[in-house]
């Protein structure tokens, strides 16, 4: 009966903790400018959100959601959010 228990904590815990696409586009933007100048900080904090939101599509499981982007590469970023974080895939 513990096991049941635990499990569906951890299953609530997973669904309420699954990352949003805002919350993606959020990280992205800061993983983007993480080792940049002033100029390419400020062109990420003002066209950010437009580039990574139009180009990010998201597939949410309930329990973590998968999130796809496709710059200008031939090889999109994918990567999981799980419980509020984010693990690259391919990056």
């Amino acid at each position: 009966m513990k096991k049941w228990i635990v499990i569906f904590i951890i299953l609530g815990l997973l669904f309420l903790t699954n990352p949003t696409k805002d919350e993606y586009v959020s990280w992205m933007k800061d993983k983007s400018t993480a080792n940049s100048g002033q100029i390419e900080k400020g062109l990420v904090s003002v066209f950010g959100n437009f580039i990574y939101g139009g180009t990010t599509t998201s597939t949410n499981l309930y329990l973590f959601s998968i999130f796809e982007t496709k710059l200008d590469t031939d090889k999109p970023y994918r990567v999981i959010g799980i419980f509020k974080n984010f693990i690259p895939i391919n990056f």
